[in-house]
């Protein structure tokens, strides 16, 4: 199992492709085997011999991110230092996602402080799948427990069902590319009728809820979780957790927020603390 893939099903390359097609393209950065910058299209890039890591790590506009998303950076501090150097010798604008492994700041977010970045707690909902069904089945709010047991109409779909549903819900939101990249991403999709569907991205250790549609999901969502844990995946990455107004955001939208994250916590796990890291005024 690669190092990226022990913590998130996201960044894959399919992932960076479909965020070049919401978002636009990116000039990738990396270090390259022979230790000379490397520029390329959406892919991971991996370390050389005897230098265990990888990064994604993207510049557009005078900003590194990760493709859309934060960039993000895991293994060994000399590993870390280096794609940091890489990354200023483009730009000292970074966003950039520390998932504080085994409860520490990275090198890259340390160093980040010490010139005045801002670091921002940022919060996941995360289920550990590998437990009993019975465990998981307590873990939820009760009021889901009748609710997931709706299984007649639930079925496995495609990525092509959940856009069937998607588009009678919500009409089109995104580009028809964005939806042939997901086809041909991993993914675990499940309907109820043609009442709601979700998707999640897989990985070999986690799978992330990439999407959802329709209305009352609960039974499909739970259905899903169902197949994850039969692939054997080990944590499943529910997603952002908000639980107050942000200042200056749109009420409307900030309440929504909220209250997807209230519906994401009612299937159980816990919450788990990442910091989000992005330049400050200087």
């Amino acid at each position: 199992m690669e190092l990226l893939e022990q913590h998130t099903a996201l960044y894959t390359p399919l992932d960076l492709e479909y965020a070049q097609e919401m978002s636009g393209p990116y000039r990738s950065l990396c270090d390259s085997s022979d230790g000379s910058r490397a520029e390329t299209g959406a892919h991971r890039f991996l370390t050389a011999a005897g230098c265990p890591g990888v990064c994604v790590a993207a510049v557009k506009e005078h900003r590194i991110t990760g493709f859309w998303r934060p960039a993000v950076c895991f293994g060994s501090p000399w590993f870390q230092r280096a794609q940091l150097n890489l990354w200023l010798t483009v730009t000292n604008d970074i966003l950039y996602e520390d998932y504080l492994v085994d409860g520490e700041l990275s090198p890259i977010s340390r160093f980040l402080l010490e010139r005045g970045y801002t670091a921002t707690p940022v919060y996941t909902q995360v289920l550990d799948v590998t437990l009993a069904e019975s465990l998981l089945r307590q873990q939820m709010r009760k009021s889901y427990r009748s609710l997931v047991n709706k299984q007649a109409d639930v079925w496995e779909c495609t990525v092509a069902d959940v856009r069937a549903i998607h588009l009678k819900y919500r009409g089109v939101t995104r580009s028809d590319a964005s939806w042939r990249i997901q086809e041909r991403m991993q993914t675990v999709c499940f309907a109820d009728g043609e009442r709601a569907a979700v998707m999640f991205y897989v990985g070999p250790r986690w799978a992330y809820y990439a999407a959802a549609a329709g209305e009352n999901g609960h039974a499909c969502l739970w259905a899903a979780l169902m197949k994850l844990k039969e692939r054997g995946v080990y944590d499943v990455e529910m997603g952002e957790q908000v639980f107050t107004p942000t200042l200056g955001a749109h009420q409307d939208e900030m309440y929504k927020a909220m209250n997807i994250a209230a519906y994401k916590r009612g299937f159980g796990g816990v919450t788990k603390t990442r910091l989000l890291l992005t330049k400050g005024l200087q």
